[in-house]
C-alpha cells in the first residue's frame, strides 16, 4: 500500500485505512481491471488512422498519452 493512502491522516485513521485496504483485495483487483481495459481504449484510439488527419495531432496525442499516465497512476494506487 503506498504512503498516499494514509498521508495527513492520523494514526487511528491509517491504521483503518489500512486494514480497510487489505481487506479489499478483490475489488482492487476488479478495479485494476477496469482500468486496464480503459487504457487499452485510450491505446486504440491513440493509433487511429484518423487522428492523422487533424492538424491538432500533437495535442490530441499529448492529452491521450497523459490519460494513459493518469490511469496508471490509479492502478499504482491500488495494487499491494
Amino acid at each position: 500500500m503506498k504512503v498516499t493512502w494514509t498521508k495527513g491522516t492520523d494514526p487511528a485513521m491509517s491504521k483503518e485505512i489500512a486494514s480497510n485496504f487489505k481487506n479489499s483485495v478483490q475489488l482492487r483487483k476488479r478495479m485494476v481491471a477496469i482500468v486496464n481495459d480503459k487504457i487499452e481504449t485510450v491505446r486504440i484510439k491513440a493509433r487511429g488512422e484518423q487522428l492523422y488527419d487533424s492538424p491538432n495531432w500533437p495535442y490530441i496525442q499529448a492529452g491521450l498519452i497523459e490519460r494513459e499516465r493518469a490511469y496508471l497512476e490509479i492502478i499504482s494506487l491500488l495494487e499491494d
